[in-house]
């Protein structure tokens, strides 16, 4: 029983650690606008959210590992590839 709730403390820890990443790089994109920035300013706010993905890939990583992976192959290179969903929509 002690073994399952740090199990469980653990994956709330990182839960927790995901969102975090997620919500600061949304205010990020909100607060920086880069759609309306010079072509610098968007390259940089860009590498920003690219640092944030793979911050994302290594937090996803112990307990979903396969869309972790995904997202760390998807912005490891010099170039992003295009982005297609992690999972399949669910038609409700």
């Amino acid at each position: 029983m002690v073994n399952e709730a740090l199990e469980y403390y653990d994956f709330r820890r990182a839960a927790a650690a995901v969102w975090t990443i997620v919500e600061e790089a949304n205010r990020y994109v909100e607060r920086t606008r880069p759609w309306q920035q010079d072509r610098a300013g968007q390259e940089a706010s860009l590498g920003t959210l690219v640092h944030a993905c793979r911050a994302l890939a290594v937090q996803l990583e112990p307990f979903l590992p396969t869309a972790a992976a995904r997202v760390a192959a998807a912005v490891s290179g010099p170039r992003l590839v295009r982005p297609a969903p992690l999972y399949p929509r669910v038609a409700g």
